[in-house]
């Protein structure tokens, strides 16, 4: 609970940062993909600690130093897997949720903060180790997005980002905009 607010402050002490420009939440788990009749409590709830309740906490506490910054920036790492418009051919009762829930709060986010653009990047299925093991369990060697291509063009989208090009809404590592 505390390690967001305890990064902000070694931040602040140690290192004089006064404001952040950008903050990306990239952290998420993906483990398990059953079917909703399958799902288990306990999977949903472990998939949404660190997917919905990890992106609140840090939120809340980099908001402050964000609310320093001229054109302030928060990015949550989104995808395709958590689209309520467009269904992925693939089980994901666990994982998809907690990124749906994640993308409706950053949307949110950017209607409750006048200066911040709010917005979700999903990076593609990419060439980790999470987008690896799910490649595998679906019958795939490999994920089929580099992390180096994923990586270089969402710098790009939020290099140029404002609040009114981008906030609010999903888009593609590629710049594509995409359904909720």
């Amino acid at each position: 609970e505390s390690d967001a607010l305890e990064a902000v402050k070694t931040l602040r002490a140690t290192h004089g940062i006064a404001h952040l420009d950008v903050v990306v939440a990239n952290a998420g788990v993906s483990y398990v993909f059953p079917k909703v009749s399958e799902l288990e409590s306990r999977d949903l709830r472990a998939h949404l600690e660190p997917n919905v309740f990890g992106v609140v906490r840090l939120y809340r506490a980099v908001l402050p130093l964000l609310g320093r910054a001229v054109e302030p920036k928060w990015v949550t790492m989104g995808t395709t897997a958590g689209s309520i418009e467009n269904q992925l051919p693939m089980t994901n009762a666990a994982y998809g949720p907690s990124k749906a829930a994640v993308h409706w709060l950053t949307k949110r986010m950017n209607a409750e903060e006048d200066k911040l653009a709010a917005f979700v990047i999903s990076p593609g299925w990419c060439q980790t180790d999470m987008g690896n093991s799910g490649a595998k369990i679906f019958g795939y060697e490999e994920a089929p997005v580099s992390v180096e291509d994923s990586c270089s063009r969402m710098v790009e989208l939020i290099e140029g980002a404002t609040k009114e090009s981008r906030g609010g809404r999903l888009w593609g590592y590629e710049g594509d905009l995409m359904a909720w």
